[in-house]
C-alpha cells in the first residue's frame, strides 16, 4: 500500500492534482476569490520526475498566493524603493522578452496578443528603463502604476498605492 502524501489527490481520469484549501478568512485576498488551490500535475505517478517537479511548483506557487493573501488583508506593503522599481524593471523585461522569443519561434492566438502587447510595450521599455537609471521609482510607477502593481504582485510583494513613493 503506497503512503499518503499531503495535499495530492487522484482525479476521476486517474492523473493527479494538487489541492489545498485557502483558509476561509483570507478568501477575499485570494485572486479569483477560491477557497482551493488545484493544479493538474500532468501525470499519474508521483514518481515520475516531471510529476514531483510539477508537485512542488504547485506547493510553492500555492505558497505564494497565501503569502500574498496574508499581505492584503494586514494591508502589510513592501516598499516602493530604488531596488524594488529595479526588480519590477526587470521583471517587465523578462516578459517581453519571453514575448519576443513566441512571437520568433510559433505563433499561437494567445502569442500573438501577446505580441501586440509587446509591441506597444516596446515603445514604452526606453522610457522605463530611463527612469530607472535616474533612479526615480516615483515617476515610473506613475508612468507604469498598473502594470507596476500587477508584476509586483505576481512577485508576491504588494505595494501600497497610497504611500507617496507611488
Amino acid at each position: 500500500m503506497g503512503a499518503s502524501v499531503r495535499y495530492l489527490k487522484r482525479e476521476s481520469s486517474g492523473r493527479l492534482a494538487y489541492r489545498r484549501d485557502f483558509p476561509l478568512p483570507l478568501k477575499p485576498y485570494v485572486p479569483g476569490m477560491v477557497t482551493q488551490y488545484k493544479r493538474t500535475l500532468g501525470g499519474t505517478d508521483i514518481g515520475d520526475p516531471a510529476c514531483s517537479a510539477a508537485f512542488a511548483a504547485a506547493g510553492k506557487e500555492y505558497d505564494r498566493q497565501l503569502a500574498l493573501a496574508r499581505k492584503l488583508a494586514s494591508q502589510t506593503f513592501d516598499p516602493l524603493d530604488t531596488p524594488m522599481t529595479a526588480l519590477i524593471v526587470e521583471r517587465f523585461r523578462v516578459n517581453l522578452l519571453k514575448a519576443d522569443e513566441e512571437r520568433r519561434t510559433g505563433l499561437t492566438a494567445e502569442t500573438l496578443t501577446r505580441s501586440a502587447r509587446m509591441e506597444s510595450n516596446e515603445l514604452c521599455l526606453d522610457a522605463l528603463r530611463d527612469d530607472f537609471l535616474d533612479a526615480n521609482p516615483k515617476r515610473s510607477v506613475t508612468r507604469y502604476g498598473e502594470l507596476a502593481d500587477e508584476l509586483a504582485q505576481a512577485e508576491g510583494l504588494y505595494i501600497d498605492p497610497k504611500s507617496a513613493e507611488f
